[in-house]
């Protein structure tokens, strides 16, 4: 064959031979022409010449110029058509030859390596991402705030008190209106939520769709077993499944645990070239072009979802209205008796999953995302431009910028299982990178609030606040709850008796209505999981864990200035709870 092809060559040459006459040529000597790759791999060259993205994307690869005709492998024919139809400038100067799948994506992989990367970067439009606010500013920024305050903490000492009072109440009394709304829309629900076992979920009409699932790793060999053994056991057709699995190219130490086991044909190791950047949406922006599936949705390492979860995402997509772009479904933890800051974690969880992100669609607001079992339409994903890969909350700022494009989330009545943190510092630094994130994706979409306003209306506008300012707010001005609390009971070296009675009464008002709304919350959301009804007692110790939060947000603020981009990995394989509880 390869003789062949360089007699053509020589052929071609002197005769101009035009791309219909090389087709039938090829067509009349080989049928179908395959090429190996590895004997005879691409012309680097020839790349830089055709859209790389598209390329990607219809499974295509330029390989070699033979006079004046590229020829391009593809996995099939209909592969070649797809790709002519989105660049018809090549329509007249191309012929195919056949390659295997995973030839073509190695060779892209290999030639397009740098602006793949540089793609993963900046994908994401720069008026929406993160790398293009001024945070190397910050240390300026933040120096003048602590002087300013630090110069009225000694000229108007109590004008500063009731000032900082007024702004945390006020956005503890917004935080505390959305749960009470949560509540009562919860305590009118009267399903319980269940794993599933063997639902008979029928397909859509138009078939089961494509789903390619991004499961990002970085050294996670300790849960690397069970992972596998969770996406196996999904049921789903696996022809129309594709399962990635994300590893950074230097990570020895998850490679060399994938090595050990042959997985089967629908899963696909993606390695993501290092570079400075090393930070979750950046592997999965890497990733994205070679997903050809109708939904993209993402797992984290640990993760043991509902076996019937995938089908539910493909029956929810289809019934649901056109603009429902993505789903997010719930989160539980399966080692939540393992001590008592899983049992802490868990009551958390089970307020925002199942009783505040409900209500959060319902009223038609941004659904902030978590990192994991969020499903998403390609092309919808594709349009607003995916990950940003310098937010360390992607997740939650993808949300926002879906809604801010038309687009709605639905919060989806099945269940995943994490492994919740069990260490208390780990915990730290897990809660610091989501609020360090949720500062970052605040400043970000506020650099215009107009234009925010424009795009989510009143109400999404206000509940863009309550949920991302609000929860930067109520956690660093705990210390200022805790000082106040204090004065009560007598002990107030900083003189807040003198605080006017309707400010500190107010502040007391709104700090008990938060209070029982909170705990009729968490009594609600642990009723409706049959796993977790038994937690409630252990709400009572929950002031007792809410400092933890307080030292992740200054943490966060500290990093938000130094290393705005740092990515505090979590580490996984510390459970030691049953799965099945």
């Amino acid at each position: 064959m390869q003789q062949n092809l360089i007699k053509f060559e020589e052929y071609s040459k002197r005769n101009e031979l035009e791309p219909i006459d090389l087709q039938q040529w090829m067509d009349k000597t080989h049928k179908l022409l395959s090429i190996d790759v590895a004997s005879t791999p691409c012309d680097d060259n020839l790349l830089s010449r055709f859209d790389l993205l598209s390329c990607c994307k219809h499974c295509v690869v330029p390989w070699q110029k033979l006079g004046t005709v590229y020829v391009i492998l593809c996995e099939s024919e209909a592969s070649k058509q797809e790709f002519l139809k989105s660049n018809p400038e090549h329509k007249d100067d191309i012929v195919s030859a056949y390659a295997s799948l995973e030839d073509i994506d190695a060779e892209l992989r290999r030639m397009g390596g740098q602006a793949l990367i540089k793609n993963a970067h900046e994908t994401c439009p720069p008026k929406n991402s993160v790398r293009t606010l001024a945070l190397s500013s910050g240390r300026a920024i933040a120096v003048g705030t602590l002087s300013f305050l630090a110069v009225c903490a000694y000229l108007l000492p109590m004008t500063l008190l009731i000032t900082l009072t007024l702004f945390a109440t006020m956005f503890i009394l917004g935080n505390s209106i959305l749960r009470l709304v949560a509540l009562i829309h919860i305590s009118k629900d009267k399903q319980t939520i269940v794993e599933s076992k063997a639902l008979n979920i029928h397909p859509p009409k138009d078939g089961w769709p494509s789903i390619s699932v991004l499961i990002p790793l970085y050294r996670e060999s300790e849960v690397l077993h069970s992972l596998l053994e969770n996406l196996i056991s999904i049921d789903y057709p696996k022809f129309k499944l594709d399962i990635k699995l994300l590893i950074e190219a230097d990570d020895e130490l998850t490679s060399n645990a994938l090595d050990i086991f042959e997985l089967p044909y629908y899963f696909d190791i993606v390695r993501v070239p290092p570079d400075t950047l090393r930070t979750k949406p950046k592997a999965m922006n890497y990733a994205l072009p070679f997903c050809r599936s109708d939904i993209i949705g993402i797992y984290d390492a640990e993760d043991k979802p509902d076996v019937m979860q995938l089908r539910k995402v493909a029956h929810e997509f289809a019934t649901a209205p056109k603009n429902a772009a993505c789903i997010q479904c719930e989160l539980d933890f399966f080692n939540t008796r393992q001590n008592w800051f899983t049992r802490c974690f868990t009551i958390e969880y089970r307020i925002w999953f199942a009783t505040v992100l409900p209500i959060v669609q319902k009223l038609g607001m941004a659904v902030p995302l978590g990192g994991t079992s969020v499903f998403v339409k390609r092309d919808a994903l594709e349009e607003i431009g995916a990950w940003d890969a310098h937010n360390v909350t992607e997740d939650a700022d993808l949300g926002i910028r879906l809604k801010r494009n038309g687009y709605e989330t639905l919060v989806l009545r099945s269940r995943t299982m994490e492994e919740a943190n069990s260490k208390g510092i780990s915990w730290i630094r897990q809660r610091s990178r989501w609020l360090k994130g949720y500062m970052v994706t605040w400043l970000c979409h506020m650099r215009s609030p107009s234009t925010l306003l424009k795009d989510l209306g009143w109400v999404g506008f206000l509940g863009f606040h309550i949920m991302f300012m609000g929860a930067i707010v109520n956690y660093l001005s705990l210390p200022l709850f805790w000082i106040m609390w204090l004065s009560v009971f007598g002990i107030d070296p900083f003189n807040l008796a003198a605080l006017p009675l309707f400010f500190s009464s107010l502040f007391f008002s709104i700090m008990l209505f938060a209070q029982v709304v909170n705990i009729s919350l968490a009594y609600m959301g642990l009723r409706k999981n049959d796993n977790t009804r038994d937690l409630f007692k252990w709400y009572l110790t929950m002031p007792l864990y809410w400092p933890l939060g307080a030292m992740a947000a200054y943490k966060a603020t500290i990093e938000l200035v130094i290393a705005p981009y740092y990515w505090d990995k979590t580490q996984h394989g510390h459970a030691r709870a049953p799965k099945h509880q």
